[in-house]
């Protein structure tokens, strides 16, 4: 077994030295635990986004199957997304931190889209409903750059949409 060496310090007894970590072996040890740390944000960031595209994309898909449901009964495309269709109200849209209505009631035969696909301050709603053709849209948020979010807003809607129409606005 091996003994610490002893040392003198001036006027005082002898004392054993302690082993120690040096400043280096402290610093490798805050730059490993700095680089798991940023993975591990990485990974949660993806899962988020991973998550709410799968919550918008069920939405989406719940909601059309309500309003053809209603629509295959009354004959007409139902006017608004009655909230007592689902458990808890209407449908929460995880992107809409603007305080923006859940849904926008719009009456254009021709639109099969919004025109301003991204969520922003002043839209009517986090989701679209046109009541003329019972075409229901999830806007999304901001994913970084426009050919990010066009892509996210078509994987969200089973669309192939080429533009945002309100991504520069």
């Amino acid at each position: 077994m091996a003994v610490a060496p002893i040392t003198m310090r001036r006027g005082r007894l002898p004392c054993r030295r302690r082993p120690a970590f040096t400043l280096v072996e402290i610093l490798i040890v805050v730059m490993l635990l700095a680089v798991l740390a940023a993975i591990v944000i990485a990974l949660f960031t993806d899962h988020t986004a991973d998550a709410q595209k799968a919550t918008l994309q069920m939405t989406v898909h719940n909601v059309t199957q309500r309003m053809e449901l209603e629509h295959a009964i009354t004959g007409d495309w139902p006017e608004q997304i009655d909230p007592d269709w689902f458990a808890g109200g209407p449908p929460v849209h995880p992107q809409n931190n603007l305080d923006l209505e859940p849904v926008e009631v719009v009456d254009a035969a021709d639109q099969p889209h919004p025109p301003a696909k991204v969520l922003k301050r002043g839209l009517g709603g986090a989701f679209w409903y046109n009541l003329r053709t019972g075409l229901f849209r999830a806007r999304v948020a901001d994913q970084g750059n426009e050919g990010d979010t066009l892509q996210f807003y078509n994987e969200v809607n089973s669309a192939e949409e080429t533009s945002l129409g309100n991504y520069s606005e």
